[in-house]
């Protein structure tokens, strides 16, 4: 638990599966965002490894399924709870991720952001995301590897 309250975490996509209770209010959050029941259950196609979660007084707010290479953690969808947007849990989602990111010595996370969501955009780059140089159109990227050279 932290200051704003919240409790962020990265689990194993076994993990998520096997907690009904948690896996239902994640595709709760996931299946408005994202067109519906059928693209939260075509994240199995897409080989998740992980999910890192927001919790706030035990409610699931914010979600992100993620997928981990060798070289980054590819996050195709991440949303935070209408209720909760613009107090922290996005944020605290992000540094969640970057943080379990540099604990697996992976140096970037490159996430997906579709372009109707300006908002979401605007939001990922304020917090360091930066145009993917691979040229993958809608994806953008936190470069790690500077903090990992600190330690």
């Amino acid at each position: 638990m932290n200051l704003s309250g919240y409790t962020a975490f990265v689990i194993p996509a076994a993990a998520m599966g096997a907690n009904e209770q948690l896996r239902g209010q994640a595709e709760g959050l996931l299946a408005p965002e994202f067109g519906g029941a059928t693209n939260t259950t075509e994240l199995g196609t897409l080989s998740v490894t992980n999910y890192g979660l927001v919790l706030a007084e035990r409610k699931l707010i914010a979600v992100a399924p993620l997928i981990t290479h060798p070289d980054a953690i590819d996050v195709p969808l991440l949303t935070v709870a209408k209720e909760s947007r613009k107090k922290g849990a996005g944020t605290e989602l992000l540094g969640c991720i970057a943080t379990y990111a540099l604990q697996e010595e992976i140096d970037s996370v490159r996430l997906v952001v579709e372009p109707k969501r300006l908002a979401m955009r605007a939001f990922v780059q304020k917090r360091g995301f930066k145009p993917s140089p691979r040229q993958i159109q809608d994806e953008y990227v936190l470069d790690l590897s500077l903090f990992r050279s600190r330690r």
